[in-house]
Order: structure tokens, then sequence, then C-alpha cells
């Protein structure tokens, strides 16, 4: 198959849902994360809801591969769960995938401000791809899949998973509450995309709340602060309880919020470190940086494969992690 030959590209509707879920299925098998995506009735359910939008290819007919758009908050969409069938790859079939849902999907939609993808480490094509594309790198989530929810993966360590971003509008500058290793990092970020950091800082923010959410499927608990039921003071005490059975947790501190910094400290202390900067990712849409914790042996360096670009954001993420879990210890 030539680029362009016989390919056609549109959006999915909900009677492509058994499709979708079939060709993950054959990729995948019963180690897909996230089971309602091979699930072809849950599919429909979110296809025709409009908060989970897909590009789907076909060539002559047969479908060649899919993408999705997810909303994750007003303003913030993450590209997803990219897949293109083994005979028709190396043809443009992403590209035109990508292409097709930022035209389509989210250029049309006024509310979008932002979209990101999470590429595995070890797949140095979306990488490429994200390159290609303008995107910017925005962080490094350490052992984020289990080996068996990724095609391809060798071996039984967990996967990682780099961040990467491009802005749909251009972003004003920023405001920047953390401080510290967390600060240095969001500024190398912003930086990346071409944003400033500005002097300004809020002198008071809304109650900070937390919103729970779990992935059992991958060992996750993630804990979103911001506008949410659940008081803020008890975050310590309800996150040993909520990681119990996990082996891994995450929590997004809103990044211009007053009470950033110590929030930020407290986590540091118990062994939290960078993993990435998510410009719109919070519970109102505000700018959040996600802080991680990984039980058991950190992945190491050549336990990933990056472009150039990646390593000195790689390295950095890694000396974080050592160092947190370095001050836990010592604690």
């Amino acid at each position: 198959m030539h680029e362009g030959e016989g390919l056609e590209v549109r959006l999915a509707t909900a009677d492509d849902a058994e499709d979708i879920a079939g060709l993950i299925r054959a990729q995948y098998g019963d180690g897909y994360a996230d089971p309602t995506y091979v699930d072809p009735a849950a599919l429909r359910e979110k296809l025709a809801g409009g908060d989970v939008r897909y590009a789907v290819a076909r060539v002559d007919g047969v479908l060649a591969g899919q993408m999705a758009v997810e909303r994750c908050s007003r303003h913030l969409w993450e590209f997803a769960r990219a897949l293109v069938r083994p005979a028709a790859r190396n043809h443009g079939v992403l590209l035109a995938l990508d292409g097709h849902l930022l035209e389509r999907a989210l250029r049309p939609d006024r509310a979008a401000r932002f979209f990101f993808a999470r590429s595995v480490t070890h797949h140095v094509v979306s990488q490429r791809h994200g390159r290609r594309v303008g995107a910017r790198a925005l962080g490094l989530l350490l052992g984020h899949w289990p080996a068996s929810a990724i095609e391809g993966a060798a071996g039984d360590a967990p996967v990682s998973a780099l961040v990467t971003g491009r802005a749909l509008v251009p972003m004003r500058r920023r405001r920047l509450a953390v401080a510290g290793r967390v600060r240095a990092r969001c500024e190398a970020v912003l930086d990346d995309l071409g944003v400033g950091v500005s002097p300004e800082t809020l002198k008071a923010g809304l109650p900070l709340g937390v919103a729970w959410q779990a992935a059992p499927a991958l060992g996750l608990v993630h804990a979103r602060l911001g506008r949410a039921p659940g008081a803020l003071a008890t975050l310590s005490d309800d996150l040993a309880r909520a990681r119990e059975g996990a082996r891994l947790a995450w929590v997004d501190v809103p990044s211009e919020h007053p009470r950033a910094a110590a929030v930020v400290d407290s986590l540091e202390r118990v062994g939290f470190s960078f993993g990435a900067y998510l410009p719109f990712g919070g519970l109102a849409g505000e700018d959040v940086v996600r802080l991680q914790r990984l039980d058991g042996p950190p992945p190491g360096p050549t336990s990933m494969t990056l472009l150039d670009d990646h390593l000195p954001l790689r390295d950095a993420v890694l000396a974080d992690a050592a160092l947190a879990r370095t001050e836990q210890a010592c604690a």
C-alpha cells in the first residue's frame, strides 16, 4: 500500500464501536488496560456521549487504524488509543488520523485550548510522530503501565510514558506558586512550550478538596486537588488508605494555588516527585503539576528508549524520584 492509496479517514459514530473494540482486542488480547474500550456496548456509550471522539481509517473498506481524543477538562483533551494494524503501518495512517481529529474534532470546539498524549517509552515511532507534529515534552510518568497492557512489551517490568502536548491557542504567561525542584521542572516545560512565567502570584485561592480516581487494571490511584468534596487537610491519611494495594499514585496539584508549595513540600517528604506539568488539567481547567510515587524498584534509564531530545527530561525525573526516596527514608 502506498501512502494515501485507498485510504479513507472519518470521524467514528457509535456504529463503529464493534470494529474499534475488535481491533484493540486483536492487538492486545485480554491485556488492555481499560476494559471499557474492548466492550462494544460500553464503547458505543462513550462515543454517543461526546467526551470520546474517534477517527477511523479504512483501506479498501477494511479498518486499518484508529485514534481517539478524550476530554480531560473543559479546555484539555488527550490524544490516545492510537492503533494501526501491522500491515498498514509506515504508510501515513497515523498522521492522517492525527490531522483529522485535530481539524474535525478539536479545532471546531471553541473551548479546546490544549491537548496532550502519552507515548510508551520504547515506542520510538510515536515519539517521532509527536516531534513531527510539533508536540513538546510535558513530563515522564514512571512505571505507568504494567507490561501486560502494552503491545510488544518485553519482560515483566512496568512501562513508563512520555507526556507531550501542543497548544491550540496562544497561551498567556503562567503563574507558578510551586518552589524548588518541582518549580524548576515546570519552568523547563513552559520554556519548551515558549510560554513565560508570570511574576504575579495569587494572594488567596478557593478551598482545596480531593477528587479520587482509581484504575485497578493499572494498579493506579489518582488524587486530583481542586474544588472538590473532601478536606485537603486529610490528604495524607486518605492517600495512605487509598494506596493500599496500589503500586502507583499520582497527585495533581493546582500549580498557581497559594497552597501549592506547601502541598508539594508535604508530598515530597513522603516520596512523591515531579511527573508532569499539564496546562488546563485541573478540575476547574487550571494548570496542574502531577506528582508521582511508584512503589517497588524504580525504572532505570536503560528501561526506556527515548529520542535524544527527551534524555535530559528522563535524567531529571529519575534524579528527582531518587532524591524523594532518599528524603523519605531520612525523614
